[in-house]
């Protein structure tokens, strides 16, 4: 049987009008409503991207269908949570998000931990099947969805929303490609032209399974190397090392780069401390003769240094999944969420490039 747990939403938040969510989209009040409500009449149709403006002007502004009276004891929703921590990453910023975005419907939210196999995850999504005040379903399997919880999941009568499995249907994702194409044209307009991509914890082998986010990352770094006319070097080892003393070892190497004229490295997450160790036992100084920055969700700190980095904001996501589901429609268009910028010690310009443009310490 799934244990349940239940997190109180925060304080009711001021609604939004359906009307400011029309104005915000650049559409019709009419359409916002179909869109939103569920009001879908025959021959009425929208594109993909004037479904994706009116539902990021919803969350936005934090707008929420206003749903059929709720049964006795109340609505909730359901954010199911795999047995097995290697396919799911829910943390505390996530639980946050979801929670407020769920606040001004007064709908709670209830954690369910699902079993471990697919099978023993499918019996427990149907027990909580049945539950006539469940309006849908959060799932945490970011990756390696069981084939067996994936088809019930979707036989259910009730909307669900994967969180970050980078699907793109019914799930509420990073925007990985676009953050890595961003953050290596903030390298570019420092003046970096030798930037390599450094991967420490996949091989050829492992990229393929893992997590999706690995390779948007990559692809966002190639695109833009590609569109300043510059070379893109992804370095990965070619067996996946175990261990920190592998690691260091590996990062030894990619360091040693630097006599051969890279400036830059982006890190795929994870690499900091021991790219950074390796830079500073050589004596380079950090943003100055070498910049180094990542993805995380919240600021590294590395060897002591402020490391720059696209933020990734989870809360953000939870609100996202929350709004989402909201919708009570399937299939959905994913929702995508932004990453930020955020310059720290770690990038500069390159060595003899000056620029105004980012800043620097």
């Amino acid at each position: 049987m799934a244990r349940r747990h239940i997190v109180a939403p925060p304080g009711r938040p001021r609604r939004a009008t359906l009307s400011a969510v029309a104005a915000r989209a650049g559409v019709s009040t009419s359409t916002a409503s179909r869109l939103l409500n569920g009001a879908v009449g025959s021959g009425f149709s929208a594109s993909a991207a004037v479904q994706q403006r009116v539902r990021l002007a919803a969350q936005a502004l934090g707008y929420r269908r206003r749903g059929p009276a709720a049964p006795a004891g109340g609505t909730m929703a359901m954010l199911c949570v795999a047995g097995d921590p290697q396919v799911g990453r829910l943390d505390e910023a996530v639980l946050h998000g979801l929670a407020s975005g769920f606040a001004a419907e007064g709908i709670r939210l209830e954690i369910a931990m699902l079993g471990e196999s697919g099978q023993e995850a499918t019996s427990s999504l149907a027990a909580l099947a049945q539950r006539s005040e469940l309006i849908g379903l959060i799932l945490d399997y970011t990756h390696r969805i069981p084939p067996a919880l994936d088809l019930a999941v979707r036989r259910l009568d009730r909307p669900f929303v994967w969180l970050n499995a980078g699907l793109a249907e019914d799930s509420a994702n990073f925007a990985d490609e676009v953050a890595a194409a961003d953050l290596t044209r903030a390298f570019i307009a420092h003046g970096h032209r030798q930037i390599v991509f450094l991967d420490l914890f996949h091989d050829a082998v492992s990229l393929a399974w893992d997590h999706y986010s690995a390779r948007q990352r990559q692809a966002g770094y190639q695109g833009a190397m590609r569109e300043a006319g510059l070379r893109a070097v992804v370095r990965r080892p070619a067996h996946r090392p175990e261990g920190p003393s592998a690691w260091r070892a590996w990062c030894r190497e990619q360091a040693a780069l630097v006599a051969g004229g890279v400036t830059g490295f982006i890190g795929c997450g994870g690499e900091g401390d021991f790219v950074l160790a390796e830079l500073l036992v050589r004596g380079l100084r950090l943003g100055t003769d070498v910049s180094f920055a990542t993805f995380a969700p919240d600021t590294p700190v590395c060897c002591g240094w402020t490391v720059a980095h696209m933020r990734l904001d989870r809360q953000a996501l939870g609100r996202a999944a929350a709004t989402q589901l909201l919708l009570r429609q399937r299939p959905t268009t994913s929702v995508t969420v932004a990453a930020t910028l955020v310059v720290a010690e770690t990038l500069g310009p390159a060595p003899g490039h000056v620029t105004g443009k980012l800043g620097h310490r």
